[in-house]
């Protein structure tokens, strides 16, 4: 036992093809979670550091350390991006390290518009994208009419600029990201809400119990595997119900107009009937988005 009572584990990581073990990396923290990065990189979590290692040396590469008053310190899924997170008062501060050295990028602070009705307990999520490419949080609602009700935004990591916001009735949480960078994915109360990054609009509701615990798109983006507790993996295709039918080129005006309006969900429905009849979607793309004609030599 070291001083302060403090119980260190030492970390040995086994070869799942051959099931032999090779050395133990180096026992000098007490981690309460492990994950593993690209290029041999373990990304190694305690109570007020973060470390990331050589796999093949155990030799440290970074450490990110949390500060006295940091409220949240996260990590980007490909070890490159830390944010410690700062809840001052109806404001949010993050701090933006890079992880691979852990020197500071920047920081800045961000208040919504209206914040008058902004509860100033504990945020909610935080969560980074795997790219650390976007920030996402939830602060909770103080007014009675919002009720049980959280206002979620999506911001750029290095700059602080905002994306999308949308007011819900729960706080994101196992929230995880299309691979196109495009849907945003999250668990709400008994069900899963998968909304636009550009806009925050809902774009589809999917039912769920409990115990919900983790999500993950399919490297397509057209499938979404759903795990909850105690129950089986659960894969959803996201496109299925629009995949029904043959094109009609009759309603292309139609699919068009609904194509630029702010109903997420129509919109949706449009995209998923285009997947499903690629030839024709081609042909009804290239007749609505027409390339401007050049000058002529004459209007030269």
């Amino acid at each position: 036992m070291p001083d302060g009572g403090r119980t260190e584990f030492p970390f040995e990581l086994t070869d799942l093809h051959s099931g032999k073990r090779t050395r133990p990396l180096p026992a000098d923290c007490s981690a309460y979670s492990v994950r593993f990065g690209p290029g041999e990189r373990l990304i190694v979590f305690e109570e007020r550091v973060v470390r990331v290692l050589d796999m093949s040396s155990g030799k440290q590469l970074s450490k990110v350390e949390k500060s006295p008053d940091t409220d949240e310190l996260i990590t980007s899924a490909d070890a490159t991006t830390a944010v410690e997170v700062f809840r001052i008062g109806i404001r949010v501060r993050i701090v933006h390290r890079d992880l691979s050295t852990g020197r500071r990028v920047g920081s800045w602070a961000f208040q919504f518009d209206d914040p008058t009705t902004l509860s100033e307990s504990r945020t909610g999520l935080p969560w980074l994208s795997p790219d650390g490419r976007y920030f996402v949080f939830s602060l909770p609602r103080a007014h009675e009419i919002y009720r049980n009700a959280y206002q979620s935004g999506i911001l750029h990591t290095r700059t602080g600029r905002l994306i999308s916001s949308w007011l819900d009735d729960s706080y994101c949480s196992c929230a995880t990201l299309s691979p196109d960078g495009r849907a945003f994915c999250t668990r709400a109360d008994r069900e899963i809400n998968i909304r636009e990054v550009a806009t925050g609009r809902l774009r589809q509701r999917i039912p769920a119990a409990r115990g919900l615990s983790a999500l993950g798109f399919s490297a397509d983006g057209r499938l979404l595997a759903v795990a909850t507790r105690p129950r089986p993996i659960e894969v959803y295709d996201l496109y299925a119900e629009y995949s029904r039918g043959s094109w009609d080129p009759a309603k292309r005006d139609q699919h068009w107009a609904t194509l630029a309006q702010p109903d997420a969900v129509a919109a949706f429905a449009i995209i998923g009937h285009l997947r499903a009849n690629p030839m024709e979607a081609v042909a009804f793309l290239r007749q609505q988005m027409k390339m401007p004609t050049g000058p002529s030599r004459i209007g030269w």
